[in-house]
């Protein structure tokens, strides 16, 4: 469509310009995030178009600075709704990574909301896989080392993600209204995976 054409414009656009623009430049790289938007709410289940909008958004979080933040809760949703394969959840880790580094505690807003179904699908993604493979998991046999490989990469994600939450001062984010009744699960998820 021609929406995405112009996101795809937009991403190679964005390329000359990594900090700091001109705020006639920002307007613009700012209505690119608009229409990003509705292009991932339109082909949500394009692994291709949740790629690169997630290339988009690390780029804009170094243009647009801060002015980034209000958009992302409405990136998190579709992205984590139509989270399915370990590329994707790479691609949110790192958006949520790279938020944290970049705003700090200014970051706690943009994730409060995508945190918990974050790890929520981090955790499902491996048990489907599991489960999914001939009955492994209930069967009582071991899945294959490929698939143990594959399942603590996506793993890895969550626990580098909190990791990123806890060094950059974006700890507040775990006690939120939103996230204050998981926080056990949190903390028991983060002591399985030092063990």
């Amino acid at each position: 469509t021609s929406n995405t054409c112009i996101a795809i414009c937009n991403i190679q656009l964005s390329k000359g310009w990594q900090k700091h623009p001109p705020p006639g430049v920002q307007t613009i790289l700012a209505a690119a995030v608009d229409v990003c938007h509705n292009v991932l709410l339109s082909l949500p289940s394009s692994a291709v178009v949740r790629n690169r909008t997630a290339v988009l958004l690390q780029r804009m979080i170094l243009c647009l600075g801060e002015q980034i933040l209000p958009a992302m809760p409405g990136f998190f949703s579709p992205l984590l709704l139509h989270c399915t394969l370990e590329d994707d959840v790479l691609d949110i880790s790192q958006l949520m990574n790279q938020i944290c580094i970049k705003f700090k505690g200014k970051a706690a807003v943009a994730l409060d909301s995508a945190l918990l179904p974050f790890l929520k699908k981090v955790m499902t993604i491996q048990i489907g896989d599991g489960d999914a493979n001939s009955g492994y998991a209930s069967g009582g046999i071991s899945p294959p080392p490929h698939l143990i490989i594959e399942q603590l990469s996506v793993r890895k994600q969550a626990f580098a993600t909190l990791q990123h939450i806890a060094v950059h001062n974006v700890s507040s984010v775990l006690y939120s209204e939103t996230n204050v009744a998981s926080l056990g699960d949190i903390l028991q998820l983060m002591n399985d995976g030092a063990i």
